[in-house]
């Protein structure tokens, strides 16, 4: 598929890339942090998470097997959990009834599930598929059937899922001409997405890329638009040129390269304010921090509903890529889970202010 471009934006020939001046015009403050508690039977470290737009928080809780909530407004947990099958790798809930969780374990499919657990439909995945937590609603459920990024041994990067069928019926979006080199087989592959609705569109962006792709699922039609960080630095080199070359390179120094550079993490839109936003990696050498040693300090880059940047904040010290994908964006801002030596689930709350020269 080949890039539309903007009427009016400057245009990369060679890449078809829509060039936008930046706006800079706001800035992420810390507005509040919210505190869960955690008993005994419920682990912080939480990669199968999803926020439903009107308060409650899912995660699989590994500990007893469930899918369990909380809802951001109180303290303590829903008494309301779901059974499930299998540790799923990703879930989107629609209701506690009615649940969409990837099953890469087991039977490699997307099984509806109630709150019992009973199966109430299974979908096929394509065979290739290497599914990585990397976005929040995984699968969307679509106008059209559902959806699903994946990191895979092949080139394309989502999949359209007929329902009425049960299996992938469409590819998108390939891997850009920067991944003939190589970056790294860890968290440099993961594809990042995010999914507006409202529009019928979805976000593509990938760790060694400072361009979004933006896929319009009416018109199957996607644009593609720079948006790096401050912090990228144009003289970055690949761990290895060429796929082949990355056969000699350790998971040690893979490791250490990730944290030398900087690179991109998730995608998230916010449909309370009509923007997305996109983290930022800084670079952060080695050592690590508790818990991980693939953490790294974050900025977070703002992106108007035109994909034109409009800010880039730094978040404060105690904010590290530990928690990947325990973020998520509610009427109040964007979230991200903080590392705290208590026993609560943290996270600090970021909201749009406007600069004061604007």
């Amino acid at each position: 598929m080949s890039a539309v471009l903007n009427v009016g934006c400057a245009h990369d020939a060679a890449t078809d890339v829509v060039h936008q001046d930046r706006l800079d015009s706001v800035f992420l403050a810390r507005t509040d942090v919210v505190r869960l508690e955690l008993d005994d039977e419920t682990s912080p470290l939480m990669q199968c998470t999803f926020y439903d737009g009107s308060g409650y928080y899912y995660f699989y809780n590994r500990i007893t097997g469930y899918i369990e909530r909380f809802h951001i407004d109180s303290t303590v947990k829903s008494p309301v959990r779901i059974k499930t099958p299998v540790a799923p790798w990703s879930m989107n809930v629609v209701s506690p009834d009615s649940v969409y969780i990837l099953d890469l374990m087991n039977r490699h499919t997307i099984t509806l599930i109630d709150r019992e657990g009973s199966e109430l439909a299974v979908y096929g995945i394509d065979a290739d598929s290497d599914i990585m937590p990397g976005a929040q609603g995984q699968p969307y459920v679509t106008q059209d059937g559902l959806l699903y990024s994946s990191s895979t041994t092949g080139d394309f990067t989502l999949a359209a899922v007929d329902k009425s069928e049960g299996r992938v019926t469409e590819k998108m979006i390939p891997y850009p001409d920067i991944y003939r080199d190589f970056y790294g087989a860890l968290l440099m592959r993961i594809p990042y997405t995010a999914y507006n609705s409202g529009d019928s569109l979805v976000v593509v962006g990938f760790p060694a890329d400072n361009n979004i792709h933006v896929l319009n699922l009416n018109t199957r039609q996607v644009r593609i638009y720079y948006a790096g960080s401050k912090y990228w630095d144009d003289g970055i080199k690949p761990l290895t040129r060429g796929l082949i070359g990355s056969m000699t390179v350790s998971n040690a120094r893979e490791i250490e390269y990730f944290r030398e550079i900087t690179s991109y993490g998730n995608i998230l839109y916010d449909q309370w304010k009509n923007v997305y936003y996109r983290i930022v990696e800084k670079s952060t050498p080695m050592p690590g921090v508790n818990l991980s040693n693939k953490a790294k300090k974050l900025a977070v880059i703002i992106m108007d509903e035109n994909f034109r940047i409009i800010g880039e904040s730094d978040l404060e010290d105690e904010i590290y890529s530990v928690f990947r994908y325990s973020v998520f964006v509610s009427q109040a801002g964007l979230n991200i889970q903080l590392l705290t030596q208590e026993d609560e689930l943290a996270f600090a709350v970021y909201s749009i202010k406007k600069n004061d020269n604007e």
